[in-house]
């Protein structure tokens, strides 16, 4: 089911609020014969900007007012015999001159435990975290070029007494940066209803959606992490270090060694074998006392021829 997102009443008018260029969902609207009003979702930072539509099939001229924080900001007229007005009115925030604007925004409440540096005034006070639409019948008596700022003032992060019932409120409407803007044509009114007494009041009431949840007004979400996967991450393998070379030992064969490989000449290894085993022999008769070593009759007598 799509979420509403206009407050829409009896009488062919209605309101909206939006973030980004979209509407934004209501929650928990009420409806009264003079006041409609809804839950909206808000965050910080974030600009919006307020419609009011007529779409009466008779239209009579209507004055919309728009309230931020308990403060009237600026007023458009519907005049059905303007040529160059429509049946909508946009509020996008305070004019400050007659090509720039600034744009309104949601911004962050401040707290402190001193009374001096709360905010005092009651009107505030009691309009802080609402957005309104105040209708109101009017009669035209002219149109000007002329330009008019807009009374709404910004005072910065809006300050509140952490002793209050207030102070559950985390956001509060301020304004952004200057953009260019062309201003409307103004027209003069005769207001039939006053701001105190309006035909009809649209109200949002704004909270961040963390206390929308905790106070019950929209369902609790959880914030979806990403699934870790079932696979283990494999084990990274450490760098290797790179082993210190050592000086190869090199040995040298000399090839007049007596213990060269079978191309030696096999006289001249005959003739050394003769050398040595008269040098044994030599041995023992310079040593009687050793004992003698029984000849081994296996063993292979070399000819001397």
């Amino acid at each position: 089911m799509e979420a509403t997102t206009s407050l829409r009443s009896h009488l062919g008018v209605s309101a909206s609020v939006c973030i980004n260029q979209k509407p934004v969902a209501l929650y928990k609207a009420k409806t009264t014969p003079a006041k409609l009003s809804a839950y909206i979702e808000s965050s910080s930072e974030k600009e919006f900007t307020v419609t009011f539509t007529d779409s009466r099939a008779a239209r009579t001229p209507l004055g919309a007012v728009l309230v931020l924080d308990g403060v009237e900001c600026e007023a458009y007229c519907l005049d059905p015999e303007a040529v160059n007005k429509g049946p909508v009115a946009t509020f996008i925030g305070k004019r400050e001159s007659p090509s720039s604007i600034r744009p309104y925004k949601f911004s962050k409440v401040s707290l402190t435990d001193d009374p001096n540096l709360a905010i005092s005034d009651e009107k505030i006070l009691r309009g802080i975290g609402t957005i309104q639409v105040k209708v109101c019948r009017v009669r035209v008596v002219g149109s000007t070029s002329s330009f008019n700022s807009s009374v709404y003032r910004e005072e910065g992060s809006k300050i509140l007494n952490e002793q209050t019932k207030k102070a559950q409120i985390s956001h509060s409407t301020g304004l952004g940066h200057a953009k260019y803007s062309v201003p409307p044509m103004a027209t003069k009114v005769e207001w039939i209803d006053t701001t105190q007494r309006p035909l009809l009041v649209f109200e949002f009431i704004y909270r961040s959606r963390t206390l929308l949840e905790l106070q019950g007004i929209i369902p609790y979400e959880p914030k979806m992490y990403a699934k870790e996967s079932e696979t283990p991450s494999p084990i990274p393998t450490p760098p290797r270090q790179k082993r210190k070379e050592e000086p190869t030992e090199v040995i040298t064969i000399d090839s007049n060694s007596d213990d060269s490989d079978e191309d030696e000449d096999p006289k001249a290894e005959l003739r050394r074998l003769r050398s040595e085993l008269a040098r044994l022999k030599n041995l023992q008769q310079v040593e009687p006392s050793r004992k003698k070593v029984k000849p081994d009759p296996d063993a292979i007598i070399l000819d001397d021829d």
